[in-house]
């Protein structure tokens, strides 16, 4: 048994417990930015403890997770196990991938957003094993922005998208693991295609061979530095801790033509254009007194994405106190700011495979959220749009958790 008083990962007691003598042949998905306590890969740590790892399914940025956001990934091999992309031509395992495992052990690090597609792959993997029969072990992380609160509602049936799915809230407040049992409930189910019969109407849930491994000494208060495990960035847009928490507002600019801070060391951090006047912005936002919240001017030149190569102002977030930091709140507050400074140079940005639609309303399920700007809402107006149906999610959500 393993006893610290640190947080004990998933991984460590599927570890501790040993290789099944029915697990001859195994399926992992995660990426090289798993890694045990003491830094080791996750992979690696699994080979040496002798469980036959044959196949790896990588997610979004790749099994090195090196690659850019929306950058589709190609299958690849690594120290002779085949590495199948779930993030590319392909979103989800194909049956000549699983036909010839016993299981796949899922460890990978969610953010705690639903805009995050970790969870989804997750979810695809889930599903098309319980098809296929094939035993799927989850190994619980921590949700690193915490799991104890929740921002958003339900997502709008007939919204979902690669960014967002499941009826998921924004900020979900949920674990790897709590989101495998909330796969099963209603709400979930009414989103997956392989829950609906022909009219549409929910079936019962798919018969599903899910083992989960539960982390040791975690509370749902918790922030990941408060586990005492060391923080790997999961993708390369999220260098810190604070990245992960003010995402869950922030990203909202990916909907615009502000720069978001790609390009930049403090993505989704700093928010920024060449014409923006940042002396301005900041007072603006100081004056709104948001809680565990505090705003500077920022100037930086993006070496990618939006405005990459040019001289960006804007501001910088900044968290006095992770605890109340209201991150969707903080994303529309900023967003109606500098729409409001620049309303002659502020756009929505187009989707790629179709520019009459936006990218926004995949972020926020749905057009109502952008028509509420462009008409004049205020922020709370805007945001009680985000949070609908929030007593529909929760009640679904307070069926899967299981930390304290």
């Amino acid at each position: 048994m393993i006893h610290t008083s640190r947080v004990v990962l998933g991984i460590e007691r599927l570890i501790d417990r040993g290789p099944g003598t029915n697990h001859a042949r195994l399926g992992l998905l995660t990426n090289q930015t798993m890694i045990m306590p003491d830094g080791q890969s996750v992979w690696q740590a699994l080979l040496e403890a002798g469980f036959p790892i044959v196949r790896i399914f990588g997610p979004e940025h790749g099994f090195f997770a090196h690659a850019q956001d929306t950058v589709e990934i190609e299958d690849s091999e690594f120290f002779g196990m085949e590495v199948v992309s779930l993030y590319g031509t392909r979103k989800r395992p194909d049956h000549r991938h699983l036909k010839d495992l016993d299981a796949v052990i899922i460890d990978i690090q969610d953010i705690g957003c639903r805009y995050y597609t970790y969870l989804y792959t997750a979810a695809a993997v889930i599903e098309e094993c319980s098809i296929a029969g094939v035993e799927t072990i989850i190994c619980d992380r921590p949700n690193p922005i915490g799991a104890g609160t929740v921002e958003g509602g339900a997502l709008p049936p007939g919204t979902e998208s690669e960014v967002g799915g499941y009826g998921l809230a924004v900020r979900h407040g949920l674990t790897l693991g709590e989101f495998a049992r909330f796969l099963d409930s209603d709400l979930a189910r009414s989103y997956s295609p392989y829950h609906q019969d022909k009219h549409g109407d929910v079936k019962p849930a798919l018969k599903t061979f899910c083992s989960i491994y539960w982390m040791e000494n975690y509370r749902r208060d918790m922030f990941f530095p408060h586990t005492g495990l060391p923080w790997k960035p999961p993708s390369p847009n999220l260098p810190s801790i604070e990245t992960a928490v003010v995402y869950s507002g922030t990203c909202l600019f990916e909907g615009t033509n502000i720069s978001e801070g790609r390009g930049s060391t403090i993505p989704f951090e700093v928010i920024g254009a060449p014409w923006l006047e940042p002396e301005n912005l900041r007072d603006t936002l100081s004056d709104l007194d948001l809680p565990g919240t505090v705003f500077s001017t920022a100037e930086y030149v993006p070496t990618f994405s939006a405005f990459a190569g040019e001289f960006c102002r804007g501001v910088q977030v900044h968290i006095t106190d992770r605890s109340v930091f209201p991150a969707l709140r903080v994303g529309v507050e900023m967003l109606l700011a500098i729409r409001g400074q620049a309303p002659e140079s502020f756009t929505w940005r187009p989707l790629w495979e179709d520019p009459q639609q936006f990218f926004i309303d995949n972020l926020a399920g749905g057009p109502d959220f952008r028509r509420s700007i462009d008409a004049g809402a205020s922020a709370a107006e805007a945001c009680s749009i985000l949070c609908r149906d929030s007593r529909l999610y929760l009640e679904a959500r307070e069926k899967a958790v299981h930390y304290e």
